[in-house]
């Protein structure tokens, strides 16, 4: 036999053996990324995730891709520590391979990106199963249906608490926890945080501002939640003025001509901001006239009203005093005064100074005889009725240098306390012969 002959005839009838043999294993798959799919937080994602290309089964010269089942088992890792096993589903093939669609459902609890793996089982039980990555991109849930609260009604210096309005999220597992909320109160004030509670259908925002004056305030609520989505709503709040409570003091008393300080009433504002500039106070003495009282702060926040008088007759008198503030919200309350006829020894306004001369029990009201000298007689005849005395006689006498028709001297002097209507009699300057 020739060198070579019997090796050479041995890989002769070795090779078709050999090939026969690797031609029976089928192609093993390999790894495959996928571009990727996009989801949404809190809402279900149905679709595919990649897609396997697994080799068909090569039996002789011929690659036997109808070998491979309609389907094959696989496993989705979705990248925030949950796996599911699926099936994937056997598409289009080409000349050795087909593609096999790995589909599966999900619910992504908060958005982000998620390196999701794959793998699919080798149909012809070769341990290498084909792996393939994908990326998730999940989106933040929109926050939708915002409305602000309707009607909403407050007062100025009260600290009230409003529900400002109602939103929902699109993502079903949203707590209060994933949204903050930052009012602009509309007054100029420093905006500050609300409060985001669970209420029926989605959440709600509420906060407590001081308005420190009336008015009707656009205040402008922006909620946002940790993923980047947000809200906005423009709530009007309608702030009235605070209200006044008044309580009077007395029944007081006074004597009649003799000016008198009185302490008429306090009260309070329930706007805790309130300065006595805020208020003016109106009086209202029962006798026919009326003057302004003067406020000035008291005690525990309390203002007080005061007011001088002077009473000419003796008597009982229903006094109103009406207190008002800046905004013209008013309060009114009624208080007596008493007045009694002056007593012996009391200084009295008017002309002059005397002394009641009676004695006894109650005085009645007296004819206080005022100064007529250098009077007219007609304004001497009222000057004497404002004095609860009578025009007596009247004589004319000619005096030099008198002007005519003045009074020249009068009887009783001045300063005399008589009883009312007793007659005080003058003599008036005459004209020249």
């Amino acid at each position: 036999m020739p060198r070579g002959t019997g090796a050479s005839m041995i890989r002769r009838w070795l090779l078709p053996v050999t090939i026969s043999l690797l031609l029976l294993v089928p192609l093993s798959p390999s790894d495959a990324a996928s571009p990727g799919f996009a989801a949404t937080e809190g809402q279900e994602f149905s679709g595919q995730v990649g897609v396997a290309l697994i080799p068909c089964k090569k039996e002789g010269e011929l690659f036997n891709c109808g070998a491979l089942p309609s389907t094959l088992s696989a496993e989705i890792e979705w990248g925030d520590g949950i796996a599911d096993m699926v099936q994937a589903t056997k598409g289009a093939c080409k000349e050795t391979t087909c593609d096999y669609a790995v589909t599966g459902t999900h619910i992504y609890a908060e958005e982000g990106s998620y390196d999701v793996a794959f793998t699919v089982s080798n149909p012809f039980g070769v341990p290498n199963p084909l792996k393939g990555s994908a990326t998730a991109d999940v989106a933040d849930a929109a926050l939708t249906n915002p409305a602000a609260t309707s009607g909403l009604a407050g007062s100025e210096g009260d600290s009230g608490s409003y529900h400002l309005m109602s939103f929902a999220d699109s993502n079903p597992g949203a707590t209060p926890g994933d949204f903050t909320a930052v009012i602009d109160w509309g007054d100029g004030s420093s905006a500050s945080a609300g409060t985001v509670t669970a209420s029926a259908g989605g959440f709600a925002v509420s906060a407590s501002h001081l308005y420190a004056e009336e008015g009707t305030y656009p205040a402008t609520v922006r909620v946002n939640d940790v993923g980047g989505q947000s809200a906005v709503a423009t709530v009007q709040i309608a702030v009235a003025d605070a209200s006044l409570t008044a309580t009077p003091a007395g029944p007081l008393t006074a004597t009649a001509r003799i000016p008198a300080a009185f302490a008429l009433a306090r009260f309070s504002d329930a706007d805790p901001l309130g300065v006595a500039s805020d208020y003016s106070a109106i009086v209202e003495w029962g006798d026919g006239t009326a003057s302004t009282g003067t406020v000035t702060a008291g005690q525990s926040g309390a203002f007080d009203v005061a007011a001088a008088h002077d009473y000419t007759t003796q008597g009982i008198y229903s006094v109103g005093v009406r207190i008002t503030d800046a905004a013209f919200t008013s309060v009114r309350v009624a208080t007596t005064v008493t007045v009694r006829g002056p007593t012996s020894g009391t200084a009295t306004s008017g002309n002059g100074a005397g002394k009641v001369t009676g004695s006894g029990g109650a005085p009645g009201v007296r004819c206080v005889v005022p100064k007529l000298k250098g009077k007219k007689l007609a304004p001497a005849r009222r000057l004497l009725e404002r004095h609860h005395c009578t025009l007596g006689k009247v004589k004319h006498k000619r005096r030099a240098g008198a002007k005519r028709g003045v009074v020249l001297s009068q009887a009783p002097k001045a300063g005399s306390h008589l009883r009312e209507g007793s007659r005080v009699s003058v003599v008036i300057a005459a004209s020249k012969p």
